[in-house]
């Protein structure tokens, strides 16, 4: 992994020491997807780059949240984002059926994102995010310009599965413009 990030020219901060990951697991009352882990062991708690635009550090993992006061614990509550949201369209919210969603969110008492975290910020209100509870766990999505825009999860299984493909794509143009000396 950490190859890919350097050929990607991909920056990351010091990495993480397991006491701070541990301290955040048990905060929220969760773990971690171990490719996440090993990524904030191995590489590097998230700076700034391509392709993966504005990462953010795992102390900024409310940044996709829109509640005013996000408390790390909201990590283990039911995740509702599916793969199936964004066929919903503007109802996602309404088909998870989260009983009296709009008054709850209104009072501070809920949010859509609750059960992930923010991996990266993607510009105008939108996030890449990770989802850390329930059957989706691991599965990165996209979402946040506005509430009722459903979120988009990706195709790949898990973060790492995800980190590795937009790594080669970063990777990939690098390689290509690469101008070959014939003698």
């Amino acid at each position: 992994m950490i190859n890919k990030v350097r050929q990607a020219r991909l920056r990351s901060k010091q990495k993480l020491a397991r006491a701070e990951v541990e301290q955040f697991e048990s905060e929220a009352g969760v773990l971690l997807p171990q490719d996440y882990r090993d990524y904030l062991f191995e590489v590097g708690n998230p700076g700034r780059g391509i392709p993966l635009r504005k990462l953010v550090p795992l102390t900024y993992w409310h940044a996709s949240y829109w509640i005013e006061e996000p408390k790390p614990s909201m990590v283990a509550e039911p995740c509702i984002v599916t793969p199936e949201a964004e066929q919903h369209g503007e109802h996602w919210i309404d088909r998870a059926n989260v009983a009296d969603w709009e008054a709850r969110w209104d009072n501070g008492e809920w949010d859509p994102m609750f059960g992930t975290i923010a991996l990266s910020e993607i510009g105008c209100g939108l996030f890449y995010s990770m989802i850390i509870t329930g059957p989706f766990r691991g599965r990165v999505f996209h979402w946040g310009d506005h509430a009722l825009n459903p979120p988009v999860v990706y195709p790949e299984a898990s973060f790492g599965e995800w980190f590795d493909k937009h790594v080669k794509a970063s990777i990939a143009p690098h390689q290509q413009h690469r101008v070959r000396r014939w003698r």
